[in-house]
Order: structure tokens, then sequence, then C-alpha cells
């Protein structure tokens, strides 16, 4: 499943992340190209076990297309562009679970900022999407945490 997600960010990526081109590969240092890579899979991968795992303690199936299709990848995108805009290094040191905290809320944040481009839709169904989806962003958010040193794993979730 990783792999459709992947291509799937990467395709949102080129279509929302920058305006105009992306930057030449050169322009960007590749370990930080690297990192920035890391963080985009694992916000989608966030994404995607903290939806499944709202679908799941909730009963119901959810629209499984809109979380593969539309708010991952762009949760993905989000957390990649923030990441080349230092974004994410502005998440330093704010959680007291260290760096591995500070990711953890910095991909939760991500998600949750995908999952107000929820265009086009009535705004009874954008209020009560934002809803489940700030949900499944604390629990994605929460699978990544559980990977912290020190922390319980986390309901079955893994990155």
């Amino acid at each position: 499943m990783t792999r459709p997600i992947s291509l799937l960010a990467s395709l949102s990526l080129l279509a929302c992340a920058h305006e105009g081109a992306p930057p030449p590969a050169e322009a960007v240092p590749a370990p930080e190209s690297r990192a920035c890579e890391t963080v985009r899979d694992d916000t989608i991968r966030a994404c995607v076990n903290g939806y499944a795992a709202r679908a799941r303690d909730a009963g119901e199936e959810g629209d499984l297309a809109l979380a593969l299709e539309e708010v991952c990848p762009y949760a993905g995108a989000i957390a990649f562009s923030g990441c080349h805009r230092g974004a994410f290094e502005r998440f330093r040191g704010r959680n007291r679970e260290g760096a591995c905290g500070d990711g953890a809320d910095y991909i939760e944040s991500s998600i949750e900022m995908s999952c107000m481009h929820f265009v086009g839709r009535p705004i009874e169904r954008f209020n009560a999407f934002v809803e489940e989806c700030f949900d499944w962003a604390e629990r994605g958010g929460e699978a990544y945490r559980s990977r912290c040193p020190g922390r319980p794993p986390s309901d079955g979730l893994s990155l």
C-alpha cells in the first residue's frame, strides 16, 4: 500500500505543493531532500493509519477514496513543501519527547492542514469532515509517537 500512496503523494506534490515548477535537484541539498522525503512518507503513512484506526473504532468504512486520493497525499505534500521551507526545523525543541515528538507534532499538523482543504463540499459536510479528519490526524500522530523511545506501543498501528 505504501507504493501507491507514495506515487499519489508525488503527483500531488507536483500539482499543488509549489507554485510553478519544483526547484532543480541541485538547488536542494541531498541530505535535506532525503529528510523531507522521509517526513512526507511518514506523514502519508500516519494519515492512512489514523484514518484506518478511526474507521475501525467507529465501525464504519468512511470514504477511503477521499483519504487515499485527496487528504493523505495532500498532507504529504504539505509536510514535504513545509520541510523545504524550514517549517520542520521550527518544530524542533517544542515537544518534551524530543526530536521524535517534534516530528509527530509536525506530521499531525500537516495532516490537520490537509483536512482544511476540503474544497467544494457543502458546509455541513465540511464541518463534519474536519472534525472526523482532525481525529484521524491525532490518531496518526499518536501512532508515530509510539515509535518514540520510552513510549508504549500504540493500538497496533505501525509506521
